[in-house]
């Protein structure tokens, strides 16, 4: 910001990725937890089989911290001083109508604090509705991932067509 006149102009207002790209609110449908080990492109893949599987389309707002959250003010998004259940991540996994996580295949997940906080709100959530489901690139063959979903997807007919 530069002085003209002897005042400062005003600071350039910022945004998160999806209020470029919204056009109105977009609550939740899917909270993706990850951990950022993985490249975007890999990220994309197993979200794209889960949404085969599930059957869910463009309609479906799935939330991603670096794109949901301004990253320029990141105090909106984790307040100082406020319990967890304050975070913009606590309150957009209680709006959402389940977790998705997408482990890496180094098991890097598994490590991080942020994503032991998410699976522990998923698996602790006070609805018997709510869904903790995992998509995982396969380790031999990064191209293929696998899915472990609460119920059956789209296409299964009963538990038993899931073993064919």
């Amino acid at each position: 910001a530069g002085v003209a006149g002897g005042t400062r102009a005003p600071a350039a207002r910022t945004y998160a990725l999806v209020e470029l790209l919204a056009t109105g609110p977009q609550p939740p449908t899917w909270f993706v937890s990850h951990s950022w080990a993985d490249p975007v492109a890999s990220m994309v893949k197993k979200v794209r089989e889960h949404a085969r599987l599930k059957g869910y389309g463009a309609d479906t707002a799935l939330w991603v911290c670096a794109y949901a959250n301004n990253q320029h003010e990141l105090a909106d998004a984790i307040p100082e001083h406020a319990p967890t259940s304050e975070t913009a991540f606590a309150k957009s996994i209680n709006r959402s109508q389940g977790v998705l996580a997408l482990p890496d295949a180094k098991g890097i997940y598994f490590t991080r604090a942020w994503c032991a906080f998410e699976t522990a709100m998923a698996l602790s959530a006070d609805r018997d509705d709510f869904p903790y489901e995992v998509a995982a690139a396969d380790p031999e063959d990064v191209n293929k991932v696998h899915v472990l979903v609460d119920g059956l997807g789209t296409g299964d007919v009963d538990a038993d067509d899931k073993a064919k």
